[in-house]
């Protein structure tokens, strides 16, 4: 098996290794003998063969830089420890401070999770030993006690794992991501954040709906621009209209991926016309049930689930809401009119995506 970083090839050894192995195989110790590596490679590959999907009992890979042959380290996620799994890693004297753990690491996580399908990684490090905390600290591992003699110990599940990636994804693209336990948490963000002599515009949203954002907003005097508000079809023209150069815009999103898109399909495209171009700043509230793994499936929850749900609810009767999923269709009544995918912002964090840890809207 083999899995690779940017400056680094992690591979599991076999017979034609045997003799980087007996070099490497106790480094900080010194060489040991062919017949002793020998043993050693028969055990790792005796451990492998007990791993299956879901459930990893003992993996070791010999950690090379990238198109070299020679072993520089050991890493790897070990099950046989009180029944939990653990990550490891230790690398040459010489090649350490160049962020091949960090490589390492964050690589193990993304095979353990991903690929393998565990439901956590545990980890930990000598007290001592503050360039392994460290590590664990920069690939998103959370402190989870102590042991006996005072060394920390660190966890990471599945969500959090992909919380943490969507969160790193999104600020590459100069998008900030805040997270939150509830909706009332995000209202609450947004009355702070918001000044109350702003001008604000909403994007129609069964989220925005639940939150009553528009009426605490109207409540306390800023002046708001949404639809809903509008008594006749000239009214409603005109507020999605003046919402475009709001100071502040806040919208739903009909899905947002890990790997950092966020996609809507508007009727009428006000939406998104402000979410792109318009407002000083804008806010994209979520919940965790719009989150999605790729853009793929961002892409495939906003045309079958979000949009037939959301023609229902506008009193339109395109195909899709008598199927539940996306037809293409050419219907005078479609809502997929307008479709936007978020990847990035010029101006750094214009736009701000918060999610909360509940469900809510399509």
């Amino acid at each position: 098996m083999e899995l690779r970083t940017k400056d680094l090839t992690l591979r599991t050894v076999g017979y034609k290794d045997i003799e980087e192995v007996a070099r490497m195989w106790s480094f900080e110790n010194g060489a040991i003998p062919l017949d002793e590596a020998e043993k050693a490679i028969e055990y790792m590959q005796n451990n492998h063969m007990q791993n299956k999907a879901g459930q990893i009992y003992h993996l070791c890979f010999a950690i090379f830089e990238k198109d070299k042959n020679k072993i520089i380290g050991w890493c790897g996620l070990d099950g046989k420890i009180d029944g939990k799994l653990y990550i490891f890693y230790s690398i040459d004297v010489a090649y350490r401070n160049r962020g091949f753990a960090t490589q390492c690491a964050e690589r193990l996580l993304s095979y353990a999770f991903d690929e393998a399908g565990v439901p956590y990684v545990n980890g930990g490090c000598d007290k001592e030993n503050i360039a392994s905390y460290k590590v664990m600290v920069k690939i998103g591992m959370r402190e989870d006690g102590f042991e006996e003699n005072g060394a920390p110990l660190f966890f990471i599940n599945d969500e959090l794992y992909r919380r943490n990636r969507l969160i790193s994804n999104f600020e590459k693209r100069n998008i900030l991501v805040l997270w939150f336990n509830s909706f009332d948490e995000i209202k609450q963000h947004l009355l702070d954040e918001i000044p109350k002599n702003a001008k604000v515009g909403i994007g129609n949203s069964e989220t925005l709906k639940g939150m009553k954002i528009t009426k605490a907003l109207c409540d306390r005097g800023n002046v708001v621009f949404d639809k809903t508000l509008g008594k006749t079809l000239d009214e409603v023209k005109e507020l999605k209209r003046n919402a475009l150069l709001t100071d502040y815009y806040i919208s739903g999103a009909n899905a947002v991926s890990v790997d950092g898109k966020i996609v809507n399909i508007d009727h009428s495209g006000n939406r998104v016309a402000a979410i792109a171009y318009g407002p000083d700043r804008v806010y994209i509230v979520v919940g965790k049930n719009k989150i999605v793994a790729t853009y793929s499936e961002a892409m495939k929850r906003a045309k079958n689930i979000a949009a037939p749900l959301n023609a229902k609810r506008a009193g339109y009767n395109p195909p899709c809401v008598a199927v539940g999923h996306c037809t293409d269709c050419l219907s005078p009544e479609r809502v997929c009119n307008n479709v936007s995918i978020v990847e990035g912002q010029h101006e750094k964090n214009r736009l701000t995506l918060l999610i909360a840890n509940e469900e809510e809207g399509f």
